[in-house]
């Protein structure tokens, strides 16, 4: 029951960090990830662009898309905050590391998605091949159907389908241009690059830690 009440307030703290890095705080702008700051700030935003967001929608779609992998995507032998909490950072540094070092056509960078899709790569795969169950398979097959559409057909991404649903509710990039007719747009990079630190973090988990141990605390169940 502990680890239970633990886990709901490490949700709470990482989607209250989302709300208040893209609503609260002064100049949400500033913790976005861009190429071309090198000041402090900077360097703080491979970890803060990933909880900041365009504008509302964006981070709606993906406190919903949060909530939904933390509680249900989760096997037993690794419903852990633990395993969620390391799922969640790594996947979020990985994303913005790899649109820093390995793309270079990328400006500007916001947003949990990449994360999202780390934490889902590897809930995924442990679901499978620590505990057999063979949703797992089916949840890897979605997740490369997701990854093949981004890239392929980003028109039917969720991002792109709620911009015209909704239309363009643009609140922080204003600040850094307002005079900019601005849209945000799917990046499949960050989606990959997230999947692929999630699956990586999974093996380690995988081949490290016994089948009822975890990499750090007691089991949530």
């Amino acid at each position: 029951m502990k680890n239970q009440v633990l886990s709901i307030i490490l949700f709470l703290l990482a989607a209250g960090t989302c709300i208040y890095c893209s609503v609260i705080y002064a100049h949400p702008a500033d913790l976005m990830w861009t190429r071309y700051d090198h000041d402090l700030l900077h360097y703080l935003s491979f970890l803060t662009a990933n909880f900041t967001h365009f504008d509302n929608v964006h981070l709606t779609e993906n406190l919903i898309g949060l909530a939904i992998i933390w509680f249900l995507f989760y096997s037993p032998n690794v419903n852990t905050y633990p395993d969620k909490v390391a799922s969640l950072l790594v996947s979020a540094i990985a994303v913005t590391c790899g649109i820093a070092f390995v793309n270079h056509t990328i400006g500007t960078y916001s947003g949990l998605s990449g994360a999202l899709h780390g934490m889902f790569a590897y809930a995924a795969i442990l679901r499978y091949f620590k505990d057999g169950d063979v949703k797992g398979i089916i949840l890897i097959i979605g997740l490369i159907i997701k990854l093949y559409v981004d890239f392929n057909w980003p028109e039917l991404t969720f991002n792109e389908l709620a911009q015209k649903v909704y239309g363009e509710t643009i609140t922080i990039e204003k600040q850094i241009n307002p005079d900019a007719d601005f849209s945000y747009k799917t990046c499949g990079e960050a989606h990959l690059y997230g999947a692929i630190a999630g699956s990586v973090l999974a093996l380690i988990r995988g081949l490290f830690f016994g089948k009822n141990s975890m990499i750090v605390g007691r089991s949530v169940h």
